[in-house]
C-alpha cells in the first residue's frame, strides 16, 4: 500500500474495518464464510497497492460471501 496516498489509506482503513466486522461475526457465529472473508478483507489492503483494485477485490469478496450465504 502506498502510504503517501490519502485515498489508499482511507480506503484500506474502511475495507479493513468492514473485514474486521465480518471476521468477528464469523467467529461469534462459528461460520467459516464470514470468518475467512473477513480475514481476506483485513489482509488484502496491505498487499494491493491500487485503490481501484482494493475496491474491486473487496466488492468481489463481499459479493462472493453474499452469494455463498444465499446459495450454499
Amino acid at each position: 500500500m502506498d502510504l503517501s496516498n490519502p485515498a489508499a489509506l482511507i480506503s484500506g482503513l474502511l475495507i479493513s474495518s468492514i473485514g474486521t466486522g465480518y471476521f468477528l461475526y464469523g467467529k461469534k457465529q462459528s461460520s467459516p464464510v464470514p470468518l475467512f472473508g473477513g480475514l481476506v478483507l483485513c489482509i488484502m489492503p496491505m498487499v494491493v497497492a491500487s485503490v481501484l483494485a482494493m475496491w474491486l477485490i473487496g466488492g468481489a469478496c463481499v459479493g462472493g460471501m453474499w452469494w455463498i450465504s444465499k446459495n450454499g
